[in-house]
């Protein structure tokens, strides 16, 4: 227990250090506020005008929050103005980064798509947001994708579109919910005329939620 309470006394030292210190600071504190999931000094940050798009780190702080998956303070970033379509360092937007982990639910997902998230939003590598949700096993929110209007025909770099994903997973509900939106089936050519094919980015990226999840 005492811990825990040096640990809020320390925070709150911190944070009073930093929301009195210059604009760079501020935006640390924004950040260190939302990793230690207190709504109440995220506010208190946004009533004194910190930038909710800043990047002290890789991401985005409406990202941070997403990742986390507190759904207060993702509401609280997105009524003070943060753009749910703020790249991260890769230029994965918040919906993106929220698909890849594990804490943040359908809610979050829908809290972003409501606010104007990119549902075509391409990642690092290229992947869109219905195809890591595929990828990530996240069945729920690649068919709330596919009903917020998805582009059923998108493809990565590679010439691999949801179909190829759908079938590599084994995910009979996609497949069928994919093909029910009259997706072009050419780009299933190089999955049957390439010898060394390899599952849509499953060697190289194996799925997010079975590594840090389970």
């Amino acid at each position: 227990m005492f811990s825990g309470i040096a640990m809020k006394i320390s925070f709150s030292i911190l944070f009073f250090f930093l929301l009195t210190a210059g604009q760079s600071e501020a935006d640390t504190a924004l950040e260190l506020a939302i990793r230690e999931d207190d709504a109440a000094a995220v506010q208190l940050l946004l009533e004194q005008g910190v930038d909710t798009d800043s990047h002290s780190n890789r991401f985005t702080p409406l990202a941070v929050a997403a990742i986390r998956g507190n759904a207060d303070i993702v509401r609280l970033l997105l009524q003070a103005g943060a753009d749910p379509n703020s790249a991260s360092l890769s230029g994965a937007n918040a919906l993106s980064t929220a698909i890849r982990s594990c804490k943040a639910d359908i809610g979050i997902v829908k809290l972003l798509i409501d606010a104007g998230a990119d549902i075509e939003n391409r990642s690092g590598v290229g992947l869109s947001p219905a195809m890591l949700a595929i990828q990530e096993q996240r069945t729920n929110i690649a068919l709330l994708l596919l009903e917020s209007g998805a582009d059923v025909n998108s493809l990565n770099p590679f010439g691999e579109g949801l179909l190829n994903y759908a079938i590599y997973m084994k995910n009979p509900t996609l497949i069928q919910a994919i093909l029910d939106r009259g997706v072009e089936i050419s780009q299933l050519r190089k999955l049957f005329t390439t010898v060394d094919y390899d599952p849509p980015g499953m060697l190289e990226n194996p799925s997010h939620l079975s590594v840090v999840c389970h």
